[in-house]
C-alpha cells in the first residue's frame, strides 16, 4: 500500500505497489516531489536576490530580537520557510552561528 513519488525532469512520477490507481493531488505530489528531490549541491545555489532577501530576513529578525529580547531564530525560521530560500535544517545551522556570533559581541561590549 506504499506509493513513492520522486522527481524526474519536468515531470511527476507515482510509483505504487498496488494494483489499483492511487488518486493523488497534484499539489500533494508536487510538494513531496520537491521535499524528496535531490540535495543541493555547489557552494551557492541561490540568486541574488535570494540571498539579498535571506539578508533582510535576518534583519528583521535581529530588530525583532532587539525589541522583545528573544525570538530571532523564531522570526528567521519562519520567513525563511514563507520564503522557502533554504531548508530548515539549513537555517536552524545559519541561526545557530548568528547567536553565537551575537552572544560573543554582547560579551565582549559588556567588558568594556
Amino acid at each position: 500500500m506504499a506509493a513513492r513519488c520522486y522527481h524526474a525532469p519536468g515531470k511527476i512520477v507515482v510509483a505504487s505497489t498496488i494494483t489499483t490507481p492511487l488518486p493523488v493531488d497534484p499539489l500533494s505530489a508536487a510538494l513531496f516531489a520537491r521535499s524528496r528531490a535531490e540535495p543541493r549541491s555547489g557552494s551557492s545555489c541561490m540568486s541574488i536576490y535570494q540571498h539579498l532577501l535571506f539578508l533582510a530576513c535576518v534583519a528583521l529578525a535581529t530588530y525583532a530580537q532587539t525589541m522583545t529580547g528573544f525570538a530571532f531564530g523564531l522570526v528567521l525560521l519562519g520567513l525563511s520557510g514563507v520564503f522557502q530560500l533554504a531548508s530548515v535544517s539549513e537555517v536552524a545551522n545559519v541561526v545557530s552561528v548568528l547567536s553565537l556570533v551575537n552572544a560573543g559581541v554582547t560579551l565582549l561590549s559588556a567588558k568594556s
